[in-house]
């Protein structure tokens, strides 16, 4: 039979029809193994958080297990890192809340230089700090609390950076200095750099906290009943869980630690920044 002789256009046709089928044939194989990948990938992100969040649960029993045997580790939010055979980090702090100024109970020049840090706004501290003072002086007033602040005007930023130096649970009128944060104490009228490193080489080698001067007055050893915790859970990748909550204690003593273990307020968790 003689070969079927085809037109020019016709081959054109058949070479273009040919070159869209393994066209489409590659985009069909290059979406399937995206698909894959995504899978893949979604998969081990999976695994990656609930190991993550398993390790902050791991990280937030240490906590507590510290805080309840009262070991010599941090009170002042520093952070204990523990690495783990599977290479996760657990990580953990403990804030003992009378290493703030209480909001109820403090003396206003202190909750006003403690206000200006963490706000950037000297005038704007001194007028909270006056709304505060007329707060306090009605009648049978209730105890203000952080979240109260926000009907003085101040938005969720805000109060998250004034908790960092102010707090409603210290149930005192002085700050601890054994506990307080170095942010917290470069705050406080009077003190100086030189004081602040005083203080930390007194707390490091266990001798007391040397005298202040004219800052005595804002400080007084204290027994915080209240602490914040903050544990994370971190996988090799950078992925990271974190909980952190206020945990009351009751009983037992200051020293020698024990007593009940209780919850204040909502706990907080999700990732962080990985």
């Amino acid at each position: 039979m003689p070969a079927v002789k085809r037109q020019p256009y016709e081959q054109g046709f058949i070479l273009v029809l040919v070159l869209w089928t393994v066209l489409a044939l590659a985009l069909g194989v290059a979406t399937f193994l995206s698909r894959e990948r995504g899978e893949a990938y979604r998969a081990a992100t999976e695994r990656s958080l609930v190991s993550a969040i398993l390790a902050s649960d791991a990280a937030w029993e240490l906590a507590m297990a510290d805080l309840s045997r009262n070991r010599k580790t941090p009170r002042d939010g520093r952070v204990i890192e523990i690495a783990t055979s599977d290479d996760s980090i657990l990580s953990y702090s403990i804030t003992d809340e009378t290493g703030k100024a209480d909001l109820n109970e403090a003396d206003p020049e202190l909750l006003q230089a403690l206000l200006a840090t963490a706000l950037g706004d000297s005038f704007r501290a001194a007028n909270l700090t006056g709304q505060i003072k007329e707060h306090r002086a009605k009648p049978n007033a209730p105890r203000l609390s952080l979240l109260s602040l926000k009907n003085l005007g101040l938005n969720t930023r805000e109060r998250d950076a004034i908790s960092s130096y102010i707090t409603e649970y210290a149930f005192s009128p002085y700050l601890d200095p054994a506990v307080a944060s170095a942010a917290v104490l470069h705050a406080v009228p009077g003190i100086g750099p030189t004081d602040v490193k005083a203080i930390f080489r007194a707390r490091k080698s266990g001798d007391p906290i040397p005298s202040l001067g004219s800052a005595q007055r804002f400080f007084a050893p204290g027994a915080g009943p209240v602490f914040r915790i903050e544990a994370t859970g971190s996988r090799p990748g950078g992925l990271k869980y974190s909980r952190k909550a206020r945990i009351l204690r009751i009983g037992g003593g200051f020293r020698s630690g024990g007593g009940r273990l209780v919850q204040v307020g909502p706990m907080k968790s999700g990732t962080v920044n990985r």
